[in-house]
């Protein structure tokens, strides 16, 4: 995913939805996602991240997956402050059944 956003010109997206690399990406590679998310959607686009939560990783179908992943999932609040610090607002948290969450952003 930040490979591709890379080569995206600035402002070029309406929207972007983050989902799946959300949960197997080391820190500083989600935080370079987010930057490269909100430079590449254009001002009152949206980014949107599917994530599960940190509770809900390495349990059930995900515990190979989790063993084997170098990152693990970031809370929602965590997405939600480090779009807001893009300059992102109208930041909404979305609990999916306690397992999941969606955290839309608008853009700046």
């Amino acid at each position: 995913a930040a490979g591709h956003l890379d080569v995206v010109a600035d402002d070029a997206l309406g929207g972007i939805v983050l989902r799946a690399c959300t949960e197997r990406l080391t820190t500083g590679e989600l935080l370079d996602l987010a930057a490269h998310a909100v430079r590449a959607v254009h001002a009152g686009g949206r980014v949107v991240v599917c994530s599960l939560t940190p509770a809900a990783w390495g349990e059930g179908a995900t515990q190979v997956e989790a063993d084997l992943s170098p990152g693990r999932p970031l809370r929602a609040a965590t997405w939600a402050a480090v779009l807001a610090e893009h300059g992102c607002d109208a930041v909404a948290v979305h609990d999916l059944a306690g397992a999941a969450y969606v955290v839309v952003a608008t853009c700046p």
